[in-house]
């Protein structure tokens, strides 16, 4: 059985790319010889050219990693819908899977549609999706929109999407069958870590000294910013976003293997990322997530609450704008949760993660049992 990938994986984002790796290996080694994975080498053209002003070093580095992908022989760079048709029914695939990451938002740099909603004829695939996410606020998007989201939902044949409000919205449009499911770097998460050594020489590759490492992932420059001026006099500090010299090492361009790596030997993760927090439940890393969404339509919010890790987060919102106090108690609580010194292990809550799987995997199962396998 031919299954390919449709999904973000040329995106100059680790996250990004360390999902959709995440599922091509967690598929081939599920399945072995009875399927054929490959991500579908399709970029968006406003992708493209939005990636493309990303500094030559760390473009450099993300590339070597789309090495690791099977990908298909060719690829498209397009926002032509019918290019995109007649280059996916090329490929002949039995099964396509679109996702995982935010495949179905409507307001995103890609446009609407795109080729992610697979609202064309892709020949004989099975159109499935694992993980989608969009967390779009269909209350503000038009008739014709909301039809073009209907019409493309029928024609799958197994939804799954990665948050409450995915899954909300969807049902607002029309009653449709929505599984929930867990990001796949989570299905992966085995082969991602490091064992106890391992991470004393990644300490040793990542900082010198004995301070403790603090690792900032924040988009938001001013309170990145503002914690590294408290934090920097007692901690070794990376923020992985700055290149200006506010930072104690300049990080930005590293590899997603290496910025996953960084965060299995930092002492302390805060970080706005959905996957920054991932890696962290992954490695074992305490952490404080911001979460800068609306209340009730954040996906680290989604994540964390379900598993009653409210003390990992803090809502940007709930400080009326007032970034120093926001910084303050951030600093604070990172300074107890240090001083506290408690191992975390947050490997029960992966597994309860990665029963969200299930239902796609069944149906898969299902599929590839009915199918006829030929060798190679």
């Amino acid at each position: 059985m031919r299954i390919g990938i449709l999904t973000f994986f040329s995106s100059i984002n680790n996250g990004a790319f360390l999902q959709a790796y995440g599922l091509q290996e967690y598929l081939k080694q599920r399945y072995g010889s009875k399927v054929c994975v490959r991500m579908i080498n399709y970029i968006s053209s406003k992708s493209w050219e939005f990636y493309g002003t990303t500094g030559e070093e760390r473009r450099e580095n993300f590339y070597k990693c789309w090495k690791k992908l099977d990908l298909t022989e060719k690829r498209l760079i397009s926002d032509d819908l019918d290019q995109i048709s007649e280059f996916i029914k090329e490929c002949a695939f039995d099964v396509v899977i679109v996702g995982s990451d935010e495949v179905w938002k409507t307001d995103g740099i890609r446009g609407f549609p795109t080729a992610y909603w697979l609202n064309f004829d892709i020949g004989g695939a099975v159109r499935t999706a694992y993980a989608a996410s969009g967390r779009n606020d269909y209350d503000i998007i038009s008739n014709e929109y909301a039809g073009y989201i209907a019409e493309s939902l029928e024609r799958f044949r197994y939804i799954g999407v990665r948050d409450d409000i995915t899954r909300e919205e969807i049902l607002r449009i029309k009653k449709f069958d929505v599984h929930m499911n867990c990001d796949p770097s989570i299905l992966h998460r085995n082969a991602f870590r490091f064992g106890r050594e391992e991470k004393k020489n990644l300490r040793k590759k990542w900082v010198d000294g004995d301070k403790k490492l603090i690792v900032l992932m924040i988009q938001n420059r001013e309170l990145s910013k503002l914690l590294y001026r408290m934090m920097r006099n007692e901690n070794t500090v990376y923020d992985y976003y700055e290149w200006a010299g506010m930072t104690d090492r300049d990080i930005l361009s590293i590899s997603p293997f290496e910025w996953s790596e960084l965060i299995a030997a930092a002492d302390f993760v805060i970080t706005s990322l959905f996957h920054g927090t991932v890696f962290s439940m992954i490695h074992d890393t305490p952490f404080i997530s911001i979460e800068f969404a609306e209340c009730g339509r954040g996906k680290i919010e989604n994540l964390l609450l379900e598993h009653s890790l409210q003390d990992n987060m803090f809502y940007a919102g709930h400080y009326e704008n007032s970034l120093q106090k926001l910084g303050m108690d951030i600093f604070t609580n990172c300074r107890r949760m240090l001083r506290n010194g408690l191992a975390v292990e947050y490997e029960n809550i992966l597994e309860e993660e990665e029963r969200k799987a299930g239902t796609f995997t069944r149906f898969l199962d299902d599929l590839i049992d009915r199918s006829v396998v030929f060798p190679g």
